[in-house]
């Protein structure tokens, strides 16, 4: 009786065996990476890819009620890089929705669909074995901005924070300045920021945050005298700060500060919670002339704040009208 029951047994084994190799067919996409404007192929650009998940946040919402849906954590993919010729590929991919993106260093970072820096892209849709080809990506370079800071003798000033902002709106609705980049100044007053995005910026130099060490700072450097946030190309006030126009692939040098000694002040105070009379917690404080259109807010390391009684103070500031 073992005999036939053995037999039926491989049989049902047999039947299930192509069932279970049964796959989808999966996709793949290929392209191509360029320098803007020559077209010269660019080896080396890492290319990633991430699988975007709609899932629906309420999977029972009320009857009179729209679904509202939130996407999920990207499902990462192995990036890969483009070769010599600037080609790359993604196999074995399955169906969904993607975001693919292009990054290599001395580029601005791209994403699939961008049609201007620092704008929206859009998702690579893929179906059950598409092959989806001839994805091009046209890199901008990105610029370069160096110069030097000296005092008033003429000598380097070391340890300064060179800042580099740009104007954008903030969530009131109001021009603000944002800082995109930053870096200190070297034994020689030399400063270098690198990979710019093109663009209209404002520089800035101050005395960084005096509580911290930088990394890779010498034992034997002596710290910076204060020095009040000078805008290119040599003003306290930022409403006469001058712009600096970032071209694709520009190196702009010579872009110099000449800081005069000048008396700074401290400004002390303190905040009480009107419904509680007591100091509030986790509270954030800003320093910005009163003038112009555009906020000019100054650095928060040089501002520190007391929760246990609400004492705040701001130093190093220059002489000026402020709003806190």
């Amino acid at each position: 009786m073992a005999m036939p029951l053995l037999a039926a047994s491989v049989v049902l084994l047999l039947h299930a065996l192509p069932e279970q190799q049964r796959q989808s067919p999966k996709a793949s996409i290929e392209g191509v990476i360029a320098r803007i404007g020559s077209g010269e192929p660019i080896a080396g650009v890492q290319v990633t890819l991430s699988r975007v998940a709609a899932v629906p946040f309420d999977a029972a919402p009320a009857a009179d009620t729209a679904a509202t849906f939130q996407t999920s954590a990207p499902a990462l993919i192995p990036s890969t890089a483009s070769d010599r010729e600037g080609k790359f590929f993604f196999r074995d991919l399955d169906p969904g929705s993607y975001r693919l993106t292009a990054a290599r260093n001395g580029y601005v970072r791209q994403e699939y669909g961008q049609r201007v820096i620092g704008g929206q892209g859009t998702m690579v849709t893929l179906v059950e074995g598409q092959a989806m080809r001839d994805v091009a990506f046209r890199l901008t370079p990105a610029g370069n901005v160096s110069g030097h800071v000296r005092n008033f003798a003429g000598e380097p000033v070391t340890g300064l924070r060179v800042q580099i902002l740009r104007s954008a709106y903030d969530g009131s609705g109001k021009r603000a300045l944002q800082t995109v980049g930053t870096t200190r100044t070297d034994d020689r007053g030399e400063y270098r920021l690198y990979w710019v995005t093109p663009g209209r910026y404002y520089l800035n130099v101050g005395l960084g945050n005096p509580d911290q060490r930088a990394e890779g700072r010498s034992p034997n450097e002596v710290a910076a005298q204060p020095y009040p946030t000078t805008y290119y190309p040599g003003t306290l006030d930022p409403s006469k700060a001058s712009i600096l126009d970032v071209q694709p692939g520009a190196e702009l040098s010579a872009i110099d500060f000449v800081l005069a000694e000048q008396d700074l002040y401290r400004i002390r105070g303190t905040v009480t919670d009107a419904r509680t009379g007591k100091p509030p917690e986790g509270l954030e404080l800003s320093i910005a002339p009163r003038q112009g259109d555009v906020s000019f807010g100054f650095s928060l390391r040089n501002q520190t704040y007391n929760p246990a009684n609400g004492t705040f103070e701001f130093r190093n500031v220059a002489p000026g009208s402020y709003w806190i």
